[in-house]
């Protein structure tokens, strides 16, 4: 079974498959990439069974008969990763957090270009503020919000900005905090199916086996609010 699926909820999809594996000798091939990325290849005709993506890019793929269904499995926001032990920056304010990133020495974040959401947002987000030529020289651009996270665990940034989920799994890296409530950015993630799929059954167990209960712990310990909380 082929699962196209967001980098976002790799901590909780990996486990999982590996159990539905032992459970029913279902065997998966999962890319985990940004969804920009994955949203491409799925339109270009790669074929799959499972999507996990944001709504905006599930239904512009359902639009095109590629997807069905929708299948809410939680949300994340962004957050600040800092090494661990490292001194908390100051992030409760719109204006803390601005003088947080002037003041940093070095910063990780995803390339906008590569399609992540949370690299996207941020790049829009610094314009707004007005910092992106200011913080430029000390931005070390990253593919995925892991790499990002690996940069502050090895000690090549000081600080990460991604979606938290993907900092929870990476040792030596905690969440200093989330971003301050009026600059944050909440996504969802939901699971679709492909509507050419020859694995339509086992599919949709899988997806039913990412939203019971058994899972609830997990999805929360990697950052999430699950949709019916």
């Amino acid at each position: 079974m082929k699962i196209f699926s967001a980098l976002a909820v790799k901590e909780v999809v990996e486990p999982a498959a590996r159990v539905f594996t032992e459970e029913t000798g279902e065997s998966f091939d999962t890319i985990f990439a940004p969804v920009g990325t994955l949203a491409s290849k799925i339109s270009e005709g790669a074929p799959g069974d499972i999507a996990i993506l944001i709504p905006a890019a599930l239904e512009k793929l359902q639009q095109q008969k590629i997807l069905r269904g929708r299948f809410d499995l939680g949300q994340v926001g962004i957050g600040v990763g800092i090494k661990a032990g490292a001194r908390k920056p100051d992030l409760s304010t719109p204006e803390a957090f601005r003088q947080a990133l002037l003041n940093a020495r070095s910063i990780a974040l995803t390339d906008p270009s590569v399609g992540a959401t949370a690299g996207i947002y941020l790049a829009g987000l610094f314009e707004r503020m007005g910092i992106t030529e200011t913080i430029r020289p000390k931005v070390l651009w990253q593919r995925n919000g892991f790499d990002g996270a690996m940069a502050v665990a090895e000690g090549a940034a000081e600080i990460v900005l991604t979606q938290v989920s993907e900092l929870v799994g990476v040792k030596s890296v905690e969440v200093a905090a989330t971003l301050p409530p009026p600059l944050q950015l909440v996504t969802t993630y939901c699971a679709g199916l492909f509507t050419a799929s020859k694995a339509q059954d086992n599919a949709r167990a899988f997806i039913d086996k990412l939203l019971s209960p058994a899972l609830h712990a997990r999805w929360k310990a990697a950052g999430f609010t699950l949709p019916s909380a």
